[in-house]
């Protein structure tokens, strides 16, 4: 598909964009590298022009897969997985919050039980693959 000298529109909503004859949306990602002379005189450029739209429509659904995850989890929930996350104990976590040990496995197990994960290491990995509390 050409432009054959076409103008076209290429920011939309901050972000570069071609639309197409038929009105369809591409994402796009733009580079120039300059074209030098025996004289080390820019002579030239090469341009080259990347659909990302996939990329950029991965990335959507990751960022709105992270927000569903990170919305399961209630204030206090997220405030453990930071502490755990960050290499606290049950123990640690316990004394610094000032609640029980139980309190804090029953949070735990209720974190594990929504992000789907059968066990403490694969809550933290998935914490942090998933961005789900800021890391210190």
């Amino acid at each position: 598909m050409g432009l054959d000298g076409e103008n076209v529109a290429c920011l939309i909503d901050e972000d570069p964009v071609l639309i197409s004859r038929d009105g369809h949306r591409i994402m796009i990602d733009a580079a120039a590298a300059p074209i030098y002379n025996e004289s080390e005189e820019i002579t030239g450029a090469v341009l080259t022009i990347r659909n990302v739209s996939s990329r950029k429509k991965a990335e959507m659904e990751l960022a709105e897969a992270r927000n569903l995850l990170t919305n399961l989890l209630t204030p206090r929930e997220k405030e453990i997985l930071k502490m755990m996350v960050n290499g606290s104990t049950t123990k640690e976590i316990a004394y610094d919050l000032e609640i029980s040990p139980r309190t804090v496995e029953a949070h735990r197990q209720n974190m594990m039980g929504k992000l789907q994960v059968v066990d403490m290491p694969m809550l933290v990995r998935c914490a942090v693959t998933h961005r789900l509390v800021p890391l210190e």
